[in-house]
């Protein structure tokens, strides 16, 4: 007896359709930047889409291209802090940490700044109420490089 092979048939769409790819991660992407407040993590960003979290992996690894759904969310909290602080130039770092995440307090905003993008809320309000991208750390770390080396060549020519 012969055995048939049974092939489900895949919908159009799905065939190796980057555009329905595209499509999603646009309106993921959207749906990330409104309600970036809301959004804790992954698995909200996902429920919030009507999506599994495989299926925003998929979407969002495939349109930005290697960038994964946690660093795209990292990086829109970042421009809604410097957003903030752009509108309001002299929020606290309390207010910021509210305003980008009511789930944070000062403390999540510190551990979230130097842990990701090696700065603080001070540097950061300075960089952005200056108009740099990286005016200000920049310049810090350019200053503690010429001190390393400064201090390096000091001990090493004993």
């Amino acid at each position: 007896m012969k055995k048939k092979s049974v092939e489900k048939e895949v919908p159009g769409i799905f065939k190796n359709n980057h555009s329905h790819f595209t499509h999603s991660a646009q309106r993921m992407h959207r749906l990330l930047t409104d309600h970036i407040q809301e959004i804790r993590n992954i698995d909200d960003w996902a429920k919030r889409a009507g999506c599994s979290t495989r299926w925003l992996r998929k979407c969002v690894n495939t349109h930005f291209i290697h960038k994964s759904p946690r660093i795209l969310l990292r990086e829109e909290r970042y421009h809604k802090i410097r957003s903030i602080i752009e509108q309001n130039p002299n929020a606290t770092a309390l207010f910021v940490a509210g305003a980008a995440a009511p789930h944070w307090d000062a403390r999540n905003l510190y551990n979230f700044l130097t842990s990701h993008y090696q700065t603080n809320f001070s540097d950061l309000r300075h960089e952005v109420l200056l108009g740099g991208v990286g005016g200000v750390l920049l310049m810090k770390r350019v200053c503690e490089f010429r001190y390393y080396v400064q201090y390096s060549e000091m001990v090493y020519n004993f």
